[in-house]
């Protein structure tokens, strides 16, 4: 196994290198023109003021000011538009609330993000520490939806524990006048929080209502891919066993032998699709033989045998974690569980001429595997199964593992909506 550790070592160092920051988008520049390129995507937590694109992945990278970028985009549900704004940057921590109940509104130029875009739409903003939301439609310019916390009390008071904190809910005002649909956005206006989820089912709300085309960025974004994949190998299994009083350790030396089944893979949209959770139901059947020292009544040292039989259909449960390449692949590492459920399998051994037969139990070890994903479709997996006890007996040593190396392929993918490098 020392092969298997070195090569987790060597792409594990591989990786740190290879993530993919350039997703594939476009800009368009300040005469109207759309330039198709590649862009870093850095999922902002603080709004850029620049943008950093490539012609191709290979390119040098170039730095393009927000004076020269009308709009952006990467992928589908990344739309960012730069807008002149009236903007009150009140931060929202306790620790820095204002008493004043006016806003201060102040001019400056930011890349907004679109959240929902129609005849009617909802941008938002982010200082890195405050979330700030806009709203704009044909008729309407563009305005923030006006929303802070300030400390409100008796003017002599100095020490905020004595103060009370009260919400500015202007957006309430704004969304009631301009984004209304009658009583099915009136009631969900009286609970509704200053917050991207509600602010976003508000405007649903009001679509829905109004049966008015839009798009929804959020939905584009967070769609779960499903994939179901056929999948087989070829694994390498060892077995050792001592009840104790072996003089040797039985050993059943590396054997072949084949496994097949499938993957169920369900690609979660946070952190750019880099999370699934695996479901890999794989028959997989080994049989070995094997021999052990004992010493007998007569001080004598004879040899015994043992042999395994272990047929069983094995159900990982795996989380897998993707490092982007370019050109959509992949290379990804994976940890987990598995549930063993046997069928016909025992295991065996003899000594004083006394042939004992136990039976094999399913125990749950922790799994590990690594590998390399083509075009979303092929895979090739590297998979290690911790040491597990199979033998149903009280014993010293009681430790089978096996390593396996896997192919599959993609037949089916529901896909999510991606942003990735294609």
């Amino acid at each position: 196994m020392k092969f298997f550790y070195c090569f987790i070592f060597s792409l594990l160092s591989i990786t740190i290198s290879a993530q993919v920051s350039f997703d594939k988008g476009f800009y368009v520049n300040n005469n109207g023109e759309k330039i198709e390129c590649y862009i870093k995507n850095k999922n902002w937590k603080k709004y850029p003021n620049f943008i950093l694109t490539k012609k191709n992945l290979g390119s040098n990278a170039v730095k393009i000011d927000i004076a020269e970028v009308r709009s952006f985009q990467i992928g589908e549900a990344l739309k960012f538009v730069r807008k002149n704004v009236l903007i009150d940057n009140a931060s929202d921590n306790l620790q820095n609330l204002e008493k004043t109940t006016q806003f201060n509104f102040v001019k400056e130029t930011i890349f907004l993000r679109y959240l929902i875009e129609g005849e009617k739409n909802l941008l938002h903003y982010s200082d890195g520490n405050t979330n700030k939301y806009f709203y704009y439609s044909k008729i309407d310019t563009l305005q923030q939806l006006a929303y802070k916390r300030v400390y409100v009390g008796n003017e002599g008071v100095q020490d905020k524990l004595h103060l009370k904190v009260v919400p500015l809910n202007e957006y309430k005002v704004q969304l009631g006048s301009l984004v209304n649909c009658g009583k099915e956005t009136e009631l969900a206006l009286q609970s509704l929080e200053y917050l991207q989820k509600p602010l976003v089912k508000y405007f649903r709300a009001y679509y829905e209502c109004s049966g008015k085309e839009y798009t929804d960025f959020l939905k584009l974004m967070n769609k779960t891919t499903i994939a179901v994949s056929p999948k087989f190998g070829v694994q390498l299994g060892s077995y050792k066993f001592n009840v104790g009083n072996f003089k040797t350790d039985a050993h059943i030396d590396l054997k072949i032998s084949y496994r097949i089944g499938a993957e169920f893979e369900f690609n979660f949209p946070f952190d750019r699709y880099r999370w699934s959770l695996l479901l890999n139901p794989m028959f997989q059947t080994y049989k070995g033989n094997g021999t052990f020292d004992y010493v007998n009544t007569a001080s004598q040292t004879l040899e015994g045998t043992v042999e395994l039989v272990h047929n069983s259909v094995e159900f990982p449960i795996l989380v897998r974690r993707y490092f982007f390449l370019k050109n959509r692949n992949a290379l990804f590492i994976q940890a987990g569980t598995l549930i063993d459920f046997n069928f016909n399998s025992y295991f065996s051994y003899d000594r004083f001429n006394n042939l004992r037969v136990l039976a094999v139990s399913g125990t749950s070890p922790l799994v590990f595997g690594l590998g390399y994903r083509f075009k979303e479709r092929v895979a090739l997996e590297f998979h290690y199964n911790l040491p597990r006890m199979l033998a149903q007996i009280t014993s010293t040593l009681n430790a089978y593992q096996n390593f396996s190396i896997n192919f599959s392929y993609a037949i089916f993918r529901k896909e999510g909506k991606q942003i990735l490098a294609k």
